[in-house]
């Protein structure tokens, strides 16, 4: 879910999953799923069950977002 922010050059994204005791999480972007995610966004976020939540404040109005396990754990 998105909503712009304050800063009209800005825009607010909220990106939330179900969570698991003892798993690490990364969130990655991409403005266009052709050249992949190439925008690591964070890495090492600790679960927060049931559900952890990201939130990135962007440029673009718009983007794809992929949250994944981290160290096979």
């Amino acid at each position: 879910a998105s909503a712009p922010s304050a800063d009209p050059s800005n825009f607010v994204f909220v990106v939330q999953w179900v969570s698991e005791t003892n798993r690490t999480y990364a969130v990655e972007c991409a403005t266009n799923l052709m050249t992949g995610f190439d925008l690591p966004l964070a890495t090492n976020l600790a679960a927060t069950p049931p559900v952890n939540e990201y939130t990135h404040t962007n440029s673009v109005p718009a983007g794809f977002y992929r949250v994944g396990i981290q160290g096979g754990n």
